[in-house]
């Protein structure tokens, strides 16, 4: 379950969206995986930094 939740987090993430996730489960996953999401946003914002400052470099 937990991996699906994180399937659909990541998802609502990349469109930016939440698509065909229905209320409950919007609801359920915004309880349990809105850290997660922004954690995935930090991540991803730190890979793109260290890629730019590689190039750059």
């Amino acid at each position: 379950m937990i991996d699906r939740l994180d399937e659909l987090v990541r998802t609502a993430w990349v469109n930016d969206g939440w698509g065909s996730i229905g209320g409950k489960l919007r609801e359920h996953i915004l309880g349990t995986g809105y850290q997660r999401l922004g954690a995935l946003r930090y991540a991803n914002s730190t890979l793109q930094l260290r890629a730019i400052n590689q190039f750059l470099a």
